[in-house]
């Protein structure tokens, strides 16, 4: 695979990648064909099999400028403000979370990337796990290490993980398989958040 150096190839990329998240996202994967993106964007098998290598690469492209997007704007709205106390800045870190998982395009990649994990073994789940999540905890593993005097445990991506996953409990299921009314799901957790929080604390700050 290549990378495109050009202003005009740069365009051409940046193109099919808009182009194929969008067919991916209304027809899934399996049903989305080169073919069907070739003829949305304008582009040619030949220049996708370059830069792409093909439909997996093609979409393993796309999660990694989702990715980007993702961490850009958690960079943005997760800045450590030294003023806020800890409650604070995990309920903002908490909403920010909340709202990204839930929202509407996430969740439809979300649900394209479980059913193709059963395809290629995994692969596709765990790729996410590892660059976007990964990414997320080790954002937050930083905060909780320069609160480290805080807590009662020096192990920061411990810390950042666990209060990860108490927030994100249960939403696999409810709202990426059983596609349940995902607003009313994301308001409920929303509302949650300050009792997680507080479930959170009870177990890892220092008394």
């Amino acid at each position: 695979m290549e990378e495109p150096t050009t202003k005009v190839a740069k365009k051409r990329y940046n193109t099919i990648l808009k182009v194929a998240l969008q067919l991916f996202l209304e027809k899934g994967y399996e049903n989305t064909s080169l073919q069907d993106i070739i003829k949305a964007s304008g582009g040619s098998l030949a220049t996708i099999y370059k830069y792409f290598d093909g439909k997996d690469g093609l979409f393993y492209a796309i999660l990694r400028h989702q990715i980007h997007i993702f961490e850009s704007s958690a960079k943005n709205s997760l800045k450590i403000d030294e003023k806020l106390e800890v409650k604070d800045y995990l309920r903002s870190f908490g909403e920010f979370f909340i709202n990204a998982i839930y929202d509407r395009q996430n969740l439809q990649l979300f649900r394209i990337i479980m059913i193709e994990s059963f395809r290629d073994g995994g692969k596709m789940s765990d790729f996410f796990n590892n660059y976007a999540m990964t990414s997320l905890n080790n954002m937050l593993a930083v905060y909780f290490k320069k609160n480290s005097d805080k807590f009662r445990f020096s192990d920061h991506h411990f810390l950042a993980s666990t209060f990860i996953a108490l927030i994100r409990r249960n939403y696999m299921f409810d709202t990426v398989v059983s596609k349940s009314d995902t607003e009313n799901a994301k308001k409920e957790k929303l509302a949650s958040l300050d009792s997680m929080i507080d479930i959170f604390l009870a177990g890892t700050l220092k008394k």
